[in-house]
């Protein structure tokens, strides 16, 4: 049951996105403003609507792995710790001017600016379904 729930959840999971960019400290903000190598965990629970499993437990790892051909290269690996397995990989590469944009709305958001905080999270959706700027992997089987 729970494979199914995290199933279901990854869409919800990569649809939320922005949630990372209002959990990510100022060294990461500032690390992914000039794309320097970084890492940053944080946990995080999902509530759900199934009584059985009412909140899932999960810990994503972010990294900044630099510029590579000319791209600043991310990657976020979700963890679900009730399962003890990563669930979903999400590896983007962006140019100069998106990583700005970014952190512009990203530090607008911490500030507290709801519709920065909107356009962000339309923004990152937008990055995740295009699959030229991100690719997400969902590592869960599929049976």
């Amino acid at each position: 049951m729970k494979k199914i729930l995290l199933s279901t959840l990854i869409l919800i999971c990569t649809a939320k996105i922005v949630y990372a960019a209002t959990t990510y400290s100022l060294t990461y903000t500032k690390n992914l403003k000039e794309c320097t190598p970084f890492i940053e965990k944080y946990k995080v629970q999902i509530p759900t609507q199934d009584e059985n499993t009412p909140v899932l437990n999960l810990q994503s790892t972010e990294t900044i792995k630099g510029w590579q051909e000319g791209k600043c290269v991310t990657t976020s690996v979700v963890h679900s710790n009730d399962l003890n397995k990563d669930i979903l990989e999400t590896k983007c590469a962006f140019t100069k001017e998106q990583i700005d944009s970014i952190i512009k709305k990203v530090n607008s958001t911490q500030k507290g600016d709801k519709k920065a905080a909107q356009t962000l999270q339309e923004e990152l959706n937008g990055y995740t379904q295009d699959g030229k700027t991100c690719e997400v992997k969902n590592l869960l089987p599929e049976n």
